[in-house]
């Protein structure tokens, strides 16, 4: 079974750039789609009713990464650095356990994912829906 999802947010910041003579003026970025995605295929492993693989495991992560210098000022404000960071892993799970993935993320934040596995029977998919991909905010 393979699945992705989306996570984001529509964002637009506000910087200061630099005009001389100690003068700054407000600008705006274009807006930026911050957040996560990720997809995933589960798959069982032969002759082990009690794991899955899931294989590939992918994660694209895109987020604010800090603030360029503005000379002069001695202040966090400006322009936004926007940084993606992929992972492509495989990882093998107990079902029913609970795996931690650690995230590459910024130098500031470290961003983990808690993936657990469990076989669910067919009453179990009506009650539960189906899968469903999250849609931007703005």
């Amino acid at each position: 079974m393979s699945h992705s999802t989306w996570l984001s947010v529509l964002y637009q910041q506000s910087y200061l750039e630099p005009l001389g003579a100690g003068k700054f003026e407000l600008q705006h970025t274009p807006p930026h789609q911050l957040g996560m995605e990720f997809s995933l295929t589960v798959q069982p492993v032969a002759g082990d009713e009690r794991f899955v693989d899931v294989s590939p495991l992918e994660v694209d992560l895109s987020m604010l990464d800090g603030r360029e210098p503005v000379e002069g000022l001695d202040l966090d404000v400006g322009r936004p650095i926007v940084a993606t960071r992929s992972l492509s892993t495989t990882a093998r799970l107990k079902l029913g356990a609970t795996r931690l993935i650690a995230l590459p993320s910024g130098p500031h934040m470290q961003a983990v994912l808690l993936l657990r596995v469990k076989r669910i029977d067919g009453s179990q998919i009506k009650e539960a829906g189906a899968p469903r991909a999250a849609s931007p905010r703005k």
